[in-house]
């Protein structure tokens, strides 16, 4: 099913059609987006997701120039081919008013003069928050995206990239880099596990890699800049179907371990489940 995306401002409404859960998608040429200037776009409300944005770039990014602009600025830069565009994008079922989701984008304008979001190269699409979620707890996982989506560009760009690299990349729908936990402690949010979930899974391991902690541990983690892995859990339920994104990432580097969208069909329990925890361990201990 295809999904409809619009920016988050209210009063500069786009919308794009674009394939579900994909974290790398179309025009994925990074080598292109060398010697180009990165526009961060904020909504200019000075909201905390603003300021968290903000200064993760600040931070971080020195891969490329950047530079910051509004949401109303968008479409005056938007076909410019000297730049790249760090924004949030909403996403909505059919038929339906209410965004499900946001999600924090990479993309630039392509070889051709893009009228709408439509017609821009996609690199980078990463949910942020769900209209359930917290909305402030999400803010802390803002930075550890942006340092993932670095991360990524000071390995490939300025390297050239091949037809089946492009070609991966569009219909790539995951991460999986679980094999780089080996070694690694993995905090667990407890609110996060499965309703069915065995605790004894983790009483039983053999050391104390693996943790389930309380969310404030996590924010710990990050606002700290633990060098160990968290979950992040978003759920999405509709009438159109259900879904859940798991997410394990670097609370200091970003480093994206594991990124993926799992379909919900009817009886099965949200959250990480027994099985997830299970592989998780053998990953951490290099089973």
């Amino acid at each position: 099913m295809m999904r409809k995306f619009a920016l988050i401002v209210v009063a500069l409404i786009m919308s794009t059609i674009f394939p579900q859960g994909i974290l790398m998608a179309k025009g994925n040429d990074i080598s292109d987006l060398a010697g180009k200037t990165l526009k961060v776009v904020l909504n200019g409300d000075n909201s905390l997701a603003d300021l968290m944005i903000k200064n993760a770039v600040e931070t971080n990014w020195n891969v490329t120039t950047f530079e910051f602009i509004k949401q109303s600025e968008f479409q005056e830069f938007m076909s410019d081919t000297s730049l790249f565009f760090l924004m949030r994008l909403q996403e909505s079922f059919p038929k339906e008013s209410e965004p499900y989701g946001t999600f924090l984008v990479l993309l630039s304008p392509g070889e051709e003069k893009p009228e709408t979001i439509d017609d821009m190269n996609f690199h980078f699409r990463m949910i942020i928050s769900t209209k359930d979620s917290d909305a402030l707890y999400a803010t802390n996982f803002y930075s550890l995206y942006i340092k993932a989506m670095h991360g990524v560009l000071l390995e490939k760009i300025g390297q050239k990239s091949t037809i089946f690299d492009k070609f991966n990349a569009f219909i790539s729908e995951e991460i999986d880099n679980r094999e780089k936990l080996s070694g690694t402690t993995l905090y667990i949010n407890k609110g996060e596990l499965s309703s069915k979930f065995d605790n004894s899974i983790v009483e039983n391991q053999s050391g104390e890699l693996v943790k389930i902690v309380d969310q404030d541990e996590i924010e710990d983690a990050i606002s700290n800049d633990k060098d160990v892995a968290v979950t992040y859990l978003l759920n999405v339920t509709s009438k159109w179907e259900s879904f859940s994104y798991k997410v394990l990432i670097n609370a200091k580097s970003g480093y994206l371990y594991y990124y993926k969208r799992d379909k919900l069909f009817f009886g099965k329990s949200t959250g990480f489940s027994n099985g997830d925890i299970k592989g998780y361990i053998s990953d951490c201990y290099g089973d």
